[in-house]
């Protein structure tokens, strides 16, 4: 499935007018940047970000990346305050993950195992579990995409050991998850279907906002698999189910000022897993 990035987003059509608007808006943004320091500077590039991902290359988007990363490596030693500093670490992560998910976009696997690995480590050595579990997520899709499938079983339970121990629903989430796709690829119905509802049940247990997404894609992801063994009037309900985590999902959105477009929700479902 595609992975969107949550803190530049979005993904649009454009114009060539669009394009000269968007070519005056970074222009701008990069004279302002020259002139800041610390967290005002950082929060300038993410804006960029936003920018830079309506129309750049595979190549630039990389370029961009390793940019922010010195930017905030070095903003991250100026600072004195120590929350401030653990601001910084945290958005180093979102960074590396979201590197991570652009290889995954152009179809790069290689890469984003590395990349998912890198961004795996560093979140460990600094207690960064949201990001932790959401890199070890994009680790299992890259390794399903290239079907590796054994390497990613083994890396999915060795998450959900690890998350289990930790008592964290979202890690077991993204396992059980993970295990369950494979189960859907390989045709193993009811066991994709076990572990789809078992993903369903911890996901409504973890912070919705980790989770929201899958939890949407879950649900699709059962009703295919129940469809394809003929229980027809238990993919209704799960269907229903599907809706309501989709109105949950929009409303989230709508809170957090950045309304999800009906268009993510139908492009998660038909990039997904199929039967």
């Amino acid at each position: 499935m595609r992975h969107f990035i949550l803190t530049f987003i979005l993904f649009l059509p454009y114009s060539a007018i669009a394009q000269n608007t968007e070519s005056l808006q970074i222009d701008s943004l990069r004279r302002i940047i020259a002139v800041q320091q610390g967290m005002e500077k950082v929060n300038s590039y993410r804006l960029l970000g936003s920018h830079l991902f309506q129309g750049s290359s595979s190549e630039e988007l990389i370029v961009f990346f390793q940019e922010f990363e010195t930017v905030i490596l070095e903003e991250q030693k100026k600072e004195k305050k120590s929350q401030l500093i653990q601001d910084y670490v945290g958005l180093h992560a979102q960074l590396k993950l979201n590197h991570g998910y652009v290889f995954f976009n152009y179809g790069d696997f290689e890469k984003v195992e590395l990349q998912a690995h890198n961004t795996i480590e560093f979140c460990r050595e600094n207690d960064e579990w949201v990001i932790f579990y959401k890199a070890y997520d994009l680790l299992l899709d890259a390794l399903l995409a290239s079907n590796k499938f054994e390497a990613m079983q083994r890396e999915a339970k060795k998450l959900f050991e690890e998350a289990k121990e930790r008592n964290q629903p979202v890690g077991m989430t993204f396992a059980v998850s993970s295990l369950a796709k494979v189960y859907m690829k390989q045709r193993r119905l009811e066991e994709a279907e076990k572990h789809f509802r078992e993903c369903i049940d911890l996901a409504n247990k973890a912070d919705f906002d980790d989770v929201c997404y899958l939890l949407v894609q879950s649900y699709r992801d059962l009703a295919a698999v129940v469809i394809a063994q003929d229980k027809y009037g238990e993919a209704f309900q799960v269907l229903q189910d599907a809706e309501a985590a989709v109105q949950r999902l929009e409303k989230r959105e709508t809170q957090i000022d950045m309304p999800i477009k009906p268009n993510d929700i139908i492009y998660m479902a038909i990039t997904s897993n199929t039967i």
